[in-house]
């Protein structure tokens, strides 16, 4: 042996000796520790046997030894350790239910220093172990001493109590709070389907006994879940909001860890079945959805996705780092704006301010444009056992198709928002990417990533290219089936279309009512003027299709709530102000008043008839009040004219499938129907044709283009019907009208009327002396309707 002492300079002879010295030593403390801890279990046992025969609420006290004996020996592989635990939480539970403190019980006073040293203890590692050791031995969970309580979900419980307790307290690092939160998520993933006790009740009341049925809940074990994660958020959001998102130089890197914690577990609790119901509590009652914006904004301003994506495992190293922070605030914020009214939208300060609403949507339209064109479009599925590797492609790929959902369903209502009161620039909504001579070519092949565009996210894609999409579907089919180039309709046929389609709209027919902006929807009462008002409806839906069809438009102004219903599109509360803007208001201002204010407001809607029966006999309350508003705004949209709108709908769509206008919005749907709202003059000027003695500048047709341009709008649009047979011009400009507009010389006699052929969209002017002479003669012949001509 080397008299130095160094261990690493001892022969192979000595070492050896050492090693097994050390070996028997260990050996021997292992044996002794079993043998402690054997003798604990049956302390145990025959304390557990005299407290439940006879309960002892002191063997919980802070001197107790009682619980820490079931600390050392407890072990989640032996089924009789599982059973003493459900047995000490069933005394619990009776003395909770008892109003028993349990705060008090453990920590033996009003200091719960205790308490907190146990949550300290828990947060190094015990707890981790514990549970994991539990999550892998699954089958020793009790599932059969409370059917309503299973095991799983009164231990997710204590965690997400735990949990809070930790993101609570400042002195904790923020890797103890990431695994704590991590630890959350795993419990949250594995949890089995969770069917509510509502969903399962029958009319009678009973509850259904089947053998295969999923977990249910008791109402008030989920009820305290729910309010445990409700807790355990706003502790989280405490943290986030902590983060100085205004430095220049980003979040860190543990900040980025606990963010991505958060994420993952966020993104499980909204889709656990556990956990229905939350998404309202947590975007009314937290601070969930500002928080995620701010970081969502810091992560782009100071271009952090990349690093935050090495902080998201579960998923490939490739994903993008937005992905999972947008899995959670898409659905939140829709949710939000589909119970916001206008007027909280442009005061609410709380979710995303105003000034923010176009960075929003930047980032969202490019994050959406970047997985229409990642994803594929043929995706193959995954085999039930797979590789990490393969669990990880299957989570990124099932979270990419769940985000690209949600960011398609929150621009689509942000733009809607957009048109009722402009917070960007329409070509706002859409991608530079998009602007492209080929895109309309390549959108017009079935399975192309354009495709996939224009199916699920249109307004990415400028109007003018999606009306380009839209012209080139129309085709013609013979009686064989066989398709046939499109025929373009004359001034003839247009003016025929207009004019019946005016008398058959009209008030008079009662088939539709107008809104106090003269906007049309379907007659409720339509079959008190008519017996086959349906059959009307139907030819009515067939007559607007048609002239789309044909690319005829006509002054048929609707509401955008019908717009919506003619694209098959649900109708919430916000619709009911293109309907009633005054019933809007009246409900809007509802809801800041008490109970007391409402008193005299029962359940029944505007025209008398109950919201649902027993309604007439039932107060309106500042807690129904909600309920009630949209209950009205439903009886309004949907119940009154469903009949009526469904005709209409069949026949419309008779020769414009739904996919055909699910590429637009209700305006730009509008927009097809009507055409442009106003005569764009110059633009008309610019593709104007002349013949006979007049050109561009000749001193009559320098007095016309003047005279045109001082009309009113009711006269422009008279004009134009007046020489091409429709109020309305061409929706992508007169460069589109077929043939162009044309003026001619007309005799020289200047005190004759002018004449039109709307079959060549040509005018014939005749030399008139001045511009008072001109605007005269011109608004005699629109008023008389004299002058038609079929040259």
């Amino acid at each position: 042996m080397s008299s130095s002492g160094d261990p690493t300079q001892l022969d192979g002879q000595a070492l050896l000796e050492l090693q097994n010295a050390s070996a028997a030593k260990i050996q021997r403390y292992w044996k002794a520790l079993q043998l402690r801890r054997l003798e604990a279990r049956e302390s145990f046992c025959r304390t557990l046997s005299t407290l439940v025969q006879n309960v002892d609420w002191n063997c919980f006290g802070p001197d107790s030894d009682f619980l820490r004996q079931l600390l050392f020996f407890f072990n989640a592989k032996r089924g009789e350790d599982v059973d003493m635990l459900c047995k000490i939480c069933d005394i619990l539970l009776l003395y909770v239910r008892s109003d028993g403190d349990l705060v008090t019980l453990f920590a033996g006073g009003v200091d719960s220093s205790r308490v907190k040293s146990v949550v300290a203890f828990c947060s190094n590692g015990f707890i981790s172990n514990y549970i994991l050791e539990i999550a892998s031995c699954a089958d020793v969970l009790p599932t059969d001493i409370l059917a309503n309580h299973p095991g799983q979900a009164c231990l997710l419980a204590n965690v997400l109590e735990t949990a809070t307790w930790i993101l609570s307290e400042p002195d904790f690092a923020p890797e103890s709070r990431a695994e704590i939160i991590g630890l959350c998520t795993s419990l949250l993933d594995g949890f089995p389907k969770i069917t509510s006790p509502i969903d399962r009740t029958y009319v009678d009341g009973t509850i259904p006994i089947d053998n295969d049925a999923n977990y249910y809940l008791d109402v008030d074990l989920q009820r305290h879940i729910l309010t445990l994660f409700q807790h355990l958020v706003n502790a989280a959001v405490s943290g986030i909001l902590s983060i100085d998102f205004s430095d220049s130089a980003g979040l860190s890197s543990t900040e980025l860890q606990f963010v991505g914690s958060i994420s993952f577990f966020l993104h499980g609790m909204l889709h656990s079945s556990i956990t229905d119901g939350i998404m309202t509590e947590l975007v009314h009652t937290t601070e969930i959805v500002p928080a995620l914006w701010n970081f969502i904004k810091s992560c782009h301003t100071n271009d952090k996705w990349q690093f935050f994506s090495k902080y998201c495992s579960q998923l490939l190293p490739d994903a993008p780092g937005w992905l999972l922070p947008l899995s959670i605030f898409c659905p939140m914020y829709s949710h939000i704006l589909q119970f916001m009214d206008i007027v909280e939208l442009k005061k609410s300060e709380r979710y995303v301010s105003l000034e923010d609403l176009p960075s929003l949507v930047f980032i969202l339209k490019e994050a959406l444009w970047e997985l229409l064109l990642t994803i594929p479009l043929q995706s193959s599925s995954l085999q039930t056992t797979c590789s990490p590797l393969d669990n990880k492609k299957m989570l990124t790929q099932v979270l990419k198709s769940s985000v690209m959902t949600g960011l398609c369903e929150l621009l689509i209502q942000l733009e809607k928002w957009n048109n009722m009161d402009q917070f960007v620039p329409p070509i706002g909504f859409c991608s530079t990417k998009a602007i492209s001579d080929e895109f309309a070519s390549q959108a017009l092949i079935v399975g192309t990533h354009e495709a996939e565009i224009i199916r699920l996210a249109p307004f990415l894609v400028p109007f003018d290219t999606r009306l380009e999409i839209f012209q080139i579907q129309i085709v013609f089919f013979n009686e064989h089936g066989m398709k046939e180039a499109g025929v373009d309709a004359g001034g003839i046929f247009r003016e025929f279309m207009n004019i019946i389609t005016q008398s058959a709209f009209s008030l008079e027919s009662r088939l539709f009512k107008e809104t106090a902006d003269h906007l049309l929807y379907p007659n409720p009462e339509s079959k008190l003027a008519h017996a086959d008002h349906l059959q009307y409806f139907h030819f009515l839906g067939v007559l607007l299709g048609k002239a789309m069809y044909e690319g005829i438009t006509v002054c048929l102004p609707f509401t955008i709530f019908f717009l919506r219903k003619l694209k098959q599109k649900e109708t919430f509360f916000n619709d009911l102000f293109s309907l009633d803007p005054e019933l809007y208001r009246t409900l809007v201002n509802l809801k800041p008043k008490n109970s007391d204010d409402l008193s005299y407001i029962y359940f029944i809607a505007p025209d008398g008839k109950e919201l649902f029966p027993g309604g007439a006999r039932m107060h309106v309350t500042a807690h129904n009040v909600t309920t009630y508003m949209h209950l009205v705004a439903n009886y309004q949209l949907n119940c009154q004219n469903r009949v009526q709108t469904a005709q209409f709908v069949r026949g419309f769509q008779q020769l414009i499938p739904k996919e055909w206008t699910d590429m637009f919005n209700e305006h730009e749907f509008q927009l097809l129907i009507s055409g442009s709202l106003s005569l764009n003059v110059e633009d008309l000027q610019l593709n104007t044709n002349y013949s006979g003695e007049y050109h561009m500048d000749h001193v009559v047709i320098v007095m016309f283009w003047n005279v045109l341009r001082k009309f009113s709008g009711r006269d422009q649009e008279r004009f134009l019907m007046f020489v091409t047979g429709s109020a309305r011009g061409p929706i992508r400009g007169f460069g589109t009208l077929n043939p162009k507009f044309g003026i001619k010389s007309y005799g020289d006699d200047p005190s004759r009327l002018p004449l039109a052929s709307t079959c060549f969209n040509q005018l014939h002017l005749p030399p008139y002396q001045t511009e008072e002479q001109m605007h005269a003669k011109l608004i005699q012949a629109l008023s008389s309707k004299s002058g038609f001509d079929l040259m």
